[in-house]
């Protein structure tokens, strides 16, 4: 925990916008497989729980983001075997993209500021 204050407070912006986002994966609140990487995401989602409270005392706020399927820009989504694959698992049948992950952070910094301790799922209804 003393080693994430001292780095942060390296990053520490002038507007005083005190904020650390983990970005963790849907595999840390569901059964998707890959059980190495699933423990990662977990350990993530952990993480940000067992230090929000202290490091909201310092007034810092801590919370992940766990992204479902995010094609990157540039990919192509039709016929392509994988993201077909993916596609009936969304609730809202489209893909979270880039831009959407950029919104949900800028939110949490700039706008939601009641938001602590909180694990963000932004996966278009894949993890339900």
């Amino acid at each position: 925990k003393q080693a994430v204050i001292k780095a942060w407070k390296k990053q520490e912006n002038k507007e005083n916008k005190k904020t650390i986002t983990m970005i963790s994966s849907i595999n840390a609140i569901s059964d998707y497989g890959l059980p190495a990487y699933s423990a990662a995401k977990s350990g993530l989602y952990g993480f940000m729980k067992s230090i929000a409270r202290s490091m909201g005392n310092l007034g810092i706020r801590v919370n992940t983001i766990s992204l479902g399927t995010v094609p990157h820009d540039g990919d192509i989504i039709e016929n392509n075997e994988y993201f077909e694959s993916k596609l009936p698992q969304l609730a809202i049948k489209e893909f979270i993209r880039p831009n959407d992950v950029a919104d949900a952070l800028y939110s949490l910094i700039y706008v939601a500021k009641g938001i602590v301790g909180q694990n963000i799922v932004l996966d278009m209804g894949q993890s339900i």
